[in-house]
């Protein structure tokens, strides 16, 4: 439920002078840290430890968006991109070190039914990235822009105390036939299928991205061209849940 109310970023990004080229270089900032770390983090998470890297990655991911939230203060152009980029990369950093532990700790702890904890961590990640936008439009409309972003961000801080409490000892087990090095990444591309399922992943990964940078903006003019202007509030808000429904 991080992603919650980005196209009300983007309103906010429009009022402080960034244009829709600008903030998309914003939100690829996110993706562009995670693709840096991800490798990184594969090789060293032994050394990190996987419980350490969830509780860690999850209480960044909770202290970004209560920063980004208050943003809303920030008023001069090149102050509002700076601190843009800096607090979507250091989202992305704690995202990426979550993810990693979370994915190598179900192949640990769940051994025996990797396919099955897979399963249920893509269905509970995308039901809150469904649910979280929709809920963080309403927060926006009823209490301003800052209230989803610091609402969600301590929410996400909470559960990273209950993660330190409840998870259990590490129990990764890097043996393998393939080294667990950054060479080993390489030698793994060797391999064709994964190579083209790395590449279908990208490429399947580059639509959405993109609809979320362009969806929005687009929505917005039509409606302000089509629609009287005292309704245009109303209805942009509508077209946000619309957008965030899709």
């Amino acid at each position: 439920m991080a992603f919650i109310d980005l196209n009300n970023y983007f309103l906010k990004a429009e009022s402080k002078g960034l244009s829709p080229a600008t903030y998309g270089v914003v939100l690829s900032f996110f993706r562009f840290v995670m693709l840096v770390f991800g490798p990184i983090f594969g090789v060293y998470m032994e050394k990190i430890g996987l419980k350490r890297a969830f509780v860690i990655g999850v209480f960044l991911n909770g202290i970004s968006p209560v920063l980004f939230g208050l943003l809303d203060f920030v008023d001069s152009y090149t102050p509002y991109l700076i601190l843009s980029l800096l607090l979507r990369g250091f989202e992305g950093f704690g995202a990426i070190l979550f993810l990693c532990s979370m994915f190598m700790m179900s192949t640990t702890v769940f051994h025996g039914r990797v396919a099955m904890s897979f399963a249920i961590l893509q269905t509970v990640f995308l039901v809150g990235n469904s649910i979280g936008p929709l809920l963080g439009s309403l927060l926006n409309s009823s209490f301003g822009y800052a209230a989803p972003y610091i609402l969600f961000g301590i929410l996400q801080m909470i559960t990273s105390v209950l993660a330190a409490w409840t998870l259990p000892k590490d129990t990764l087990n890097t043996s393998s036939s393939i080294s667990n090095s950054l060479r080993g990444y390489l030698e793994i591309l060797k391999i064709p299928s994964v190579a083209i399922f790395i590449y279908a992943c990208g490429v399947s990964g580059t639509g959405p991205e993109f609809l979320t940078a362009i969806l929005e903006p687009n929505l917005r003019q039509v409606l302000i061209e089509n629609h009287r202007k005292k309704f245009k509030k109303k209805l942009l808000n509508k077209s946000q849940m619309i957008g965030y429904l899709y």
